[in-house]
């Protein structure tokens, strides 16, 4: 027998495996691609786990902000230029992706060299033996020359260079990003430490001249940061030191003046990880609400991939293909039959157009005008709105008609089919045979033996599953809680849509979803101001010439430059923080609000996690129950209120959706527990 005790194993307590939250599943893993695949195929192929998965919600988040037109700062260092990618960054410019470009001193060189010479970046270790390093004498005289002959004028360090760059007419200017900014208006600062570029040691800097355009850029720079909102996205990409170190300064200028530059999504990019990026853009930055992210790669790999799947889609549904069509083709076979006719009157007879919308989902200049008291025809040939390299559309696609009861929206019999827009949390009654497209899946309503349900098919056109649709509204997404239609779909919202069954009418509600919910268009519909279709690759906008009384400018406003009122520092230091405490019950904390706070807001100061994705009271993601003061709480909207009955079956009053609760005096909540997402319905 053994001298030495054990310790007995058998009153150890198990349990299920089932019980346990693991962090890795098999919906997360890697799958391969087939032949003629995308950018975003490519997407949806990488693992959901870790760093992919981090990639695809930053890539999300970018989108949004696209689509929203939130503020985008694009902050860089010089190597990213000597990685070719200014062709890249030149054409997220000229589509409004990027608000304000800023970068280091050494990126001017880069940028000038290319722009005038089409060659950059030598040998420093040989030209450091014999002192010949960095002595090109053209680069300091082009740049130091710039900066002085602009000495005592109110433009800064990126603007003067890029004029002089477009006054000489730069033999490659086309891939200058200096250039490029200045001829879209768009604000680019420059940021140099005296010392630390090649330009410094040649005699014809102009110190006081030096000094004062770095000065009016970093100012030029705080301006651009006052756009900062929930949903901004801040990229540092190369930059180590210089960058991180000004956005932070820039920054706290800022929210000292009581701007709410509060909730975006920071982002670094860069070969390896820096203490600097981490801290200052990926960490401190986001403390009070929003998220930041690191990724580590090559420039000239990671960049290309970011700006592909920007450029291949970055607000919209995807658009109409040869397999999309034949999808759609297959499925209407299943269709019974046609239905009534649609004929809701509509009121008025005021001149109408049609706006094409951009891939960034912002409005054309073109304008399509419509008859009055007639049919505009639309299509590839022989067609009054006509799309010749469209081969997509039929030759006469669809019309669009006028009659005394307004503008109706009528497919031709084309081939590929016309997709009308869904608004946003807005009831849509469908009828049965009518496809749906969502992200990349496609759902067909069926009734059989006196029962509603709802195909669902992907992209291959394989039919995934059949859903019985219930009396109560049940929400289908990415990751809803009620049907998971596909996680790797990344053009899918979490939450993107409800369905349900109201007074025997099936009833759809798009949960102001990211890139939309599109219904094929069966019978003719009514079109009111504002209202979107696709047809082919084309996508438009359907408006009416009115007063601006009747219909809101809908777009943003050219000049987007906040203006302090006089006195602002008083007004921050008084008001910033309202005297109106909001607990929240079972964790502990506890916050004061700020002016115009509402709980979302106000959770993620205080560091509790509110995941609110459409910000605006449709999807229902963030429900929370009123504990104490609900008197104290703003009046609840019909969208709110309907979200809350109609999707969460929640007696409004007693919950409140918090991106929509605006507390005016103290107010105790308490979050609900998070509904876990099945697979299958």
């Amino acid at each position: 027998m053994s001298r030495y005790p054990k310790l007995s194993f058998n009153k150890v307590k198990t349990y299920s495996i089932k019980d346990r939250y693991s962090k890795v599943n098999i919906e997360d893993f890697a799958h391969p691609l087939h032949r003629g695949a995308t950018l975003e195929d490519f997407l949806a192929a990488i693992p959901d786990i870790l760093v992919g998965k981090d990639f695809r919600e930053f890539v999300e988040h970018f989108r949004r902000a696209i689509a929203e037109q939130k503020a985008v700062i694009w902050m860089m260092g010089a190597h990213v230029i000597k990685c070719g990618i200014n062709p890249l960054i030149i054409e997220l410019l000229r589509r409004g992706y990027i608000t304000h470009l800023a970068m280091n001193g050494a990126c001017v060189i880069h940028d000038v060299e290319i722009a005038m010479w089409g060659i950059t970046s030598e040998d420093v270790a040989a030209g450091l033996q014999d002192g010949t390093f960095g002595m090109a004498k053209e680069t300091a005289g082009f740049i130091n020359g710039a900066l002085a002959e602009n000495k005592g004028n109110d433009r800064g360090y990126g603007e003067v260079v890029g004029e002089k760059l477009l006054a000489e007419q730069a033999p490659n200017r086309e891939l200058s990003l200096l250039a490029a900014c200045v001829e879209l208006g768009i604000p680019v600062s420059v940021h140099p430490a005296l010392g630390t570029e090649i330009i410094h040691q040649h005699p014809n800097l102009d110190g006081a001249a030096f000094g004062e355009k770095s000065w009016l850029d970093f100012q030029v720079f705080a301006q651009s940061l006052t756009h900062l909102q929930e949903g901004s996205i801040v990229l540092n990409v190369g930059s180590a030191v210089i960058m991180p170190e000004v956005f932070l300064k820039a920054l706290t200028v800022v929210r000292n003046l009581g701007y709410p530059a509060h909730g975006f999504y920071t982002a670094v990019f860069d070969m390896i990880r820096h203490y600097r990026p981490s801290e200052n853009v990926m960490h401190r930055p986001t403390l009070s609400g929003g998220k930041g992210y690191y990724f580590v790669g090559h420039h000239e790999l990671l960049l290309p991939l970011l700006v592909g799947l920007l450029l291949e889609d970055a607000s919209g549904p995807p658009t109409e293909s040869e397999t999309t069509a034949d999808i759609t083709a297959n499925l209407e076979k299943q269709i019974p039959g046609e239905g009534e006719e649609d004929t809701t009157s509509r009121a008025g007879e005021t001149r109408a157009y049609l706006v094409p919308i951009l891939p960034s989902g912002e409005p054309d200049t073109r304008r399509f005008p419509l008859r009055s008291r007639g049919m505009t025809t639309i299509g590839r040939q022989e067609a009054d709105i006509a799309f010749p390299e469209d081969q997509l559309l039929s030759d006469q696609h669809a019309s669009i008609v006028h009659n005394p009861d307004g503008y109706f929206l009528r497919d031709d019999g084309s081939v590929n089919g016309v997709y009308y827009q869904a608004r946003g949390g807005e009831d849509v009654i469908l009828e049965p045979g009518t496809i749906v497209r969502v992200g990349r899946q496609f759902l067909l309503l069926q009734k059989r033996a006196g029962k509603c349900t709802l195909a669902h098919y992907d992209q291959e056109g394989r039919q995934v599953n059949l859903y019985e649709i219930p009396e109560r509204f049940i929400l289908l997404g990415r990751s809803a809680p009620d049907i998971v239609l596909d996680p790797r779909d990344t053009l899918l919202s979490r939450r993107h849509l409800g369905i349900a069954i109201k007074e025997g009418k099936v009833i759809l509600r798009d949960l102001n979803s990211l890139n939309g919910t599109y219904i094929k268009v069966r019978n003719p519909i009514p079109l009111k101001h504002g209202d979107r279709f696709r047809l082919g690759k084309q996508y438009f906008e359907f408006r009416l010439e009115a007063p601006p009384e009747a219909f809101p400018d809908e777009e943003p406003d050219e000049d987007r430059t906040v203006v302090l009122p006089e006195g602002v520092n008083q007004l921050a230091e008084g008001a910033g923080e309202m005297e109106v405490a909001v607990t929240f019950k079972g964790l502990g904390k506890a916050c004061t609000l700020k002016q115009g706070e509402n709980l979302c807001q106000a959770a993620r100061r205080c560091g509790v996690q509110i995941d609110a994705e459409c910000g605006n009271g449709a999807c229902g993601s963030d429900p929370v129950r009123i504990v104490e003061g609900g008197e104290h709480l703003n009046e609840i909207s019909p969208l709110e209120a309907s979200t809350l009955q109609d999707l969460l079956h929640l007696k409004p009053g007693e919950y409140r959706l918090a991106c929509m609760a605006r507390p005016t005096g103290p107010v105790v909540v308490e979050l609900l527990p998070e509904k876990k997402s099945p697979s299958k319905a």
